[in-house]
């Protein structure tokens, strides 16, 4: 985690990723923040369908100086459509 925390600092962006709740303190320790709230707000979309993580309960992340993720706090209605089928 130290990398990754590391390699996103070097290059400056932000990077998101979702696990259970039960370890978050574990990614809090490793110095990225943890939301409990906001997994409900990622989506992705296929053939006008809608999936959302049933998975894990938390969104971690490491906030760059584009302060994306503050940006989606501060805006609570907004859903983020992931690009991409996600790894769930």
């Amino acid at each position: 985690m130290q990398a990754i925390k590391d390699h996103l600092a070097a290059v400056d962006k932000t990077g998101v990723g979702f696990c259970e709740g039960r370890v978050k303190g574990f990614y809090e320790k490793c110095g990225f923040k943890v939301e409990i709230d906001l997994i409900e707000r990622f989506i992705y979309v296929e053939r006008e369908k809608s999936f959302r993580n049933t998975e894990d309960d938390c969104v971690l992340y490491w906030d760059g100086s584009d302060k994306f993720v503050e940006k989606v706090l501060s805006m609570p209605n907004d859903k983020l459509i992931l690009p991409r089928p996600p790894n769930w």
